[in-house]
């Protein structure tokens, strides 16, 4: 998954979210890591719309090998509840527009503001960007309408895979700028965001759509 640090170091300048560059995003991931990596948790949760600041703190639990279950924001706190006690999440990550939906019984800690997680200058980065195929990156539950979520984890193998056939099967340029019309807690959403890293092209993201 070092493919945004790659995307930092050889060319910083090119737009990877939005009209951020990858040098932009990069550092915000960094800077989302170092406190990410102080919670004790192995597993924890985000819950929030798509935007640029859910995309920083998605990569940035992965940059700390925690396992991260995306919770689908159309849930009922009583069935989020359910799910964060079935997979043992005590922590979750959430937009303050999302904090309703959660249970006062977990820990919850809200996104900063992407203007404040941008702002630092520093990348003190010292982090493990390598995974082992055998690794679970994110864990996906289905949505239930058939009675008890399952839940399907989705491991860095599969990940790895996935970008590698998507650019031989689709190619790619350095223009390509894929539109996520899809929640990043849906595995498509999420696809699109790794391909494009994978690619070293851009991903536009927008809060929803008319």
């Amino acid at each position: 998954m070092d493919w945004l640090r790659y995307g930092a170091e050889h060319y910083p300048n090119r737009i990877c979210i939005n009209e951020y560059t990858y040098n932009d995003i990069y550092r915000g991931v960094v800077h989302v890591a170092r406190k990410l990596e102080l919670l004790g948790a192995s597993r924890i949760a985000i819950l929030s719309d798509n935007s640029v600041t859910m995309a920083i703190y998605v990569l940035a639990t992965m940059v700390v090998h925690k396992e991260l279950l995306l919770l689908n924001v159309h849930l009922k706190p009583k069935e989020i509840k359910n799910q964060l006690a079935q997979l043992d999440v005590t922590t979750v990550l959430h937009s303050v527009e999302r904090r309703e939906q959660l249970p006062n019984s977990i820990s919850t800690i809200v996104f900063e503001s992407l203007e404040r997680i941008l702002s630092d200058e520093e990348a003190d980065d010292t982090f493990d960007w390598t995974f082992e195929d055998r690794d679970i990156a994110i864990i996906m539950n289905t949505s239930a309408t058939t009675g008890q979520f399952k839940s399907v984890p989705l491991r860095w193998g599969q990940i790895r895979a996935h970008v590698q056939a998507s650019k031989e099967v689709l190619g790619k340029t350095e223009q390509d700028n894929w539109l996520m019309i899809l929640p990043l807690f849906h595995v498509s959403g999420l696809s699109i965001l790794m391909r494009s890293l994978y690619n070293g092209t851009a991903v536009t993201i927008l809060p929803k759509y008319d």
